[in-house]
């Protein structure tokens, strides 16, 4: 019978998140050298600068909870995350849109609606502020989920649909 692996899921976040950002800035460093069509290197530049960005703090935030800082930098880091991933949908979306070659027109009312499900993805992070409806970081500094933070991935993949 197998065993499950010890292994630090925080630390694994870490690493993850720092390898995925050193891969992304390869592809940064070859997109910027490539003569693509200039608005879409330009909005590609733009979505793996983010995408960094993001990696980076993915990292930070398992460091973060592989030590123990404190608790309060855990909580910050973990809005931090959540309030990433909500833009790194919106970020994605829209250069699928672009990628695409979407009519203006169509783009106007898709921005309105992926706009739309960023601000609720927002106001439910903010809300559990108060609330603890996506998560609870508890008083050893661990990180526990609730069923209801599955309404911000749901919402992240609606973006994906839209696109």
């Amino acid at each position: 019978m197998l065993k499950p692996l010890d292994i630090d899921v925080y630390a694994l976040y870490c690493y993850t998140g720092i390898i995925s950002a050193a891969v992304i800035g390869i592809i940064l460093n070859r997109a910027s050298s490539t003569k693509f069509k200039e608005t879409i290197n330009k909005d590609f530049c733009f979505l793996l600068k983010f995408l960094i960005l993001f990696c980076a703090w993915d990292a930070l935030w398992g460091f973060i909870g592989t030590s123990q800082i404190n608790r309060t930098a855990y909580v910050i880091s973990s809005y931090g995350f959540h309030t990433l991933a909500a833009l790194a949908s919106y970020f994605c979306s829209d250069y699928i849109i672009s990628y695409m070659g979407t009519k203006r027109r169509s783009r106007g009312t898709l921005r309105i609606i992926r706009i739309c499900l960023l601000v609720i993805q927002l106001v439910v992070l903010y809300q559990n502020i108060f609330t603890e409806t996506l998560f609870t970081i508890d008083a050893e500094g661990l990180y526990h989920s609730t069923p209801q933070r599955f309404i911000t991935f749901y919402l992240q993949f609606v973006h994906y649909i839209i696109a």
